[in-house]
């Protein structure tokens, strides 16, 4: 049940200039190189990441996007590397069955991709993006608990209906917070960081369900728990904790509020007080 991150992949626009620097500076050496010192495409590089990382960490909007993308694609990791043996294990169902549940994942994920723009609206994209991490990371606790086929099926696409905004809400919200001219740089740096939390994620999953956990079984107030459903629920809490994570930091209470929370704040404060400035009048 793969889903991608929701950082858009946005080419690199270099500043006005750099290019034509770079070519004279590329024609005047002939190879392009110094003695001692590195290409001069390596160190454009070099400077050009630079500056998409303190464009990134100067944001506080894209250090949530990033924190909480990347644990919902641990969760979403964990779920592509075990999910044969969850389905073997604790719904007792044949292994074939596991195409139809990432079909009822899919499904939820268009259906909520559809609905995300009338949300967006009543709701704003901020809210809608960790308020989505939240239920569903719950969701995923849910299906980590099921154990037959059905519930399975059906919590699956209630679950892909949240976990969407991280797709289409996402995006938009790392293109407005974002100076055009960094848009490159910054997905540079954020792309690369969600892809390897999901890598990660399968590789310790497999690890630990192979090796630590392997004969993992106990039973917590009468409810058992099996080396899988630790994983899936786990990861899900992650999921939670995440979408808190990037409440807490876009909340106007706990600090500085980031661009598009403040200034929807902002605006509708200054058309009010303006509005009844206009009626005093």
């Amino acid at each position: 049940m793969p889903a991608n991150c929701g950082c858009p992949a946005a080419p690199n626009r270099a500043r006005p200039g750099r290019s034509n620097r770079g070519t004279s500076a590329g024609s005047g050496t002939g190879s392009g190189t110094g003695s001692g010192s590195a290409p001069a495409g390596v160190r454009g590089f070099r400077a050009e990441f630079r500056e998409g990382l303190a464009a990134f960490l100067g944001n506080r909007v894209l250090v949530a996007i990033c924190v909480a993308t990347s644990v919902a694609m641990v969760g979403v990791g964990a779920l592509n590397a075990l999910d044969v043996f969850f389905v073997s294990d604790n719904l007792h169902a044949d292994p074939k069955w596991l195409g139809l549940l990432g079909a009822a994942f899919g499904l939820g994920s268009i259906v909520g991709a559809l609905a995300n723009g009338f949300l967006v609206r009543r709701l704003g994209s901020r809210r809608v993006f960790w308020l989505g991490l939240v239920a569903g990371g719950c969701l995923m606790l849910g299906y980590s608990r099921t154990s037959d086929l059905p519930w399975a099926l059906a919590v699956l696409f209630l679950a892909g209906l949240p976990i969407s905004a991280l797709n289409s809400v996402g995006g938009p919200i790392v293109m407005e917070v974002t100076p055009r001219e960094a848009l490159g740089r910054v997905a540079a740096v954020l792309n690369p960081v969600t892809r390897l939390a999901s890598v990660l994620a399968v590789a310790v999953s497999g690890v630990l369900s192979s090796t630590v956990l392997l004969r993992f079984h106990t039973t917590v107030l009468g409810v058992r728990f099996g080396r899988i459903d630790v994983i899936f629920g786990v990861a899900a809490l992650l999921m939670v904790a995440a979408g808190l994570v990037a409440f807490r930091l876009w909340n106007p209470g706990a600090g500085r509020a980031g661009p598009i929370w403040s200034r929807g704040r902002r605006g509708r404060r200054g058309a009010a007080e303006a509005a009844g400035a206009g009626a005093g009048e």
